[in-house]
């Protein structure tokens, strides 16, 4: 189910893994994922959502708020969820399912803890859904073609493959950070691991305009 999700969709649900092992769940539930997409998630959904406030303390505090301690069909739901965000990805033609996939999978599911939370905190789900697709740009056939094709034709340069080296060590610390529980740390390193993609997507336009 886990094929086409980017490192960083990974990495979220590891930690929802994590966040749900510590709170005693034999499930991944909502609020879980929830959690992780705010500490690590590095797109726009994720950074929407700790513009308005809301970061992991707070998605704790009002579940402990509200006394609703996680109790929902966990696995799935979760599997909704998970299923929804690959829908989502297809939808839009995106090559991978990123922590913004995930969210708006999520969001489909207004009936979770996680949901519940949120509008708790004050979000709009529909408009934050939104919001969050008027700042997605769909990918085409071609576009994902052309991306396949940078990156099979300079996999093996030296520029790439150093920048793809220092993206798995961020992204190394990333998973050692949350690991531990250290999210300012994580937060350092999703932050560094974003601009060294983006410089990755750089470094493929600049390479590919240097052989033409």
């Amino acid at each position: 189910m886990y094929e086409r999700f980017s490192q960083a969709a990974r990495i979220i649900m590891q930690l929802a893994n994590k966040e749900a092992t510590q709170s005693s769940h034999s499930y991944i539930g909502t609020i879980d994922i929830l959690i992780a997409i705010v500490a690590t998630g590095d797109d726009v959904g994720a950074k929407m959502l700790r513009s308005h406030g809301i970061y992991s303390s707070e998605i704790r505090s009002e579940i402990a708020r509200t006394s609703t301690v996680g109790f929902e069909d966990g696995t799935p739901r979760a599997k909704n969820i998970v299923e929804n965000a690959i829908k989502v990805a297809r939808e839009l033609n995106h090559t991978e399912v990123d922590s913004v996939h995930l969210l708006l999978g999520l969001l489909n599911d207004q009936t979770s803890l996680a949901c519940s939370a949120l509008v708790g905190l004050g979000m709009n789900l529909d408009q934050l859904r939104s919001e969050i697709l008027s700042r997605l740009t769909p990918g085409s056939a071609s576009e994902m073609a052309h991306r396949k094709s940078l990156e099979s034709r300079f996999q093996d340069h030296p520029r790439v493959q150093a920048v793809k080296q220092r993206i798995k060590h961020l992204q190394d610390g990333l998973e050692e950070s949350v690991a531990a529980a250290n999210f300012d740390r994580a937060a350092s390193y999703r932050d560094q691991r974003g601009a060294m993609e983006r410089k990755l997507e750089e470094l493929y336009t600049e390479l590919e305009r240097e052989q033409n």
